[in-house]
């Protein structure tokens, strides 16, 4: 069966109402990525586990999928902050799924206190793991096409659920 998603990028206050999951219905959406990262590096939610919960009481409530999408960089302690934070809001969404874009930010040039993007690759696919064991969500990365991770030389892509291009 066909599937039409959607990638939010908007503050909780908009996207928690009813109103809003009103519209997505409306437009035949079926399943929605919510990022609740900033594009700054680092770590920054911009959604709280609250705002997860509601976002996924709604979703439920008007039949539609709902992930959280978040922007890793390859950094040891930003993805063990991360991996922190984000458990309790995948739990407390009841999320699909958790997916990492993985565009301009995984990239060697932004690696920090890994000594190759293969040991940070490795580091994010183990805490993935733990997240999506512990809550049973899917586990996607989005990327461009001519980006490292949708190519025979991805270290990270071929142990996702779903890889998702962006065009």
């Amino acid at each position: 069966p066909r599937s039409i998603g959607l990638w939010i990028d908007e503050p909780a206050s908009r996207v928690n109402t009813d109103r809003y999951w009103q519209w997505l219905k409306g437009l035949g959406i079926d399943e929605v990525s919510i990022m609740i990262d900033s594009a700054r590096a680092g770590w920054d939610s911009r959604w709280s586990t609250a705002d997860c919960a509601r976002a996924g009481e709604l979703s439920r409530e008007h039949g539609i999928k709902a992930g959280l999408i978040v922007w890793p960089d390859p950094h040891p302690n930003m993805l063990a902050e991360m991996e922190e934070d984000l458990l309790p809001k995948v739990e407390a969404m009841q999320a699909f799924e958790l997916e990492d874009d993985l565009e301009w930010n995984w990239r060697r040039s932004r690696m920090r206190g890994f000594r190759s993007m293969r040991e940070a690759s490795t580091a994010l696919v183990q805490s993935r793991r733990r997240i999506t064991a512990a809550t049973g969500a899917h586990w996607a990365v989005s990327t461009f096409t001519s980006h490292t991770e949708n190519s025979s030389r991805a270290q990270v892509a071929p142990h996702v659920d779903r890889l998702c291009v962006q065009a």
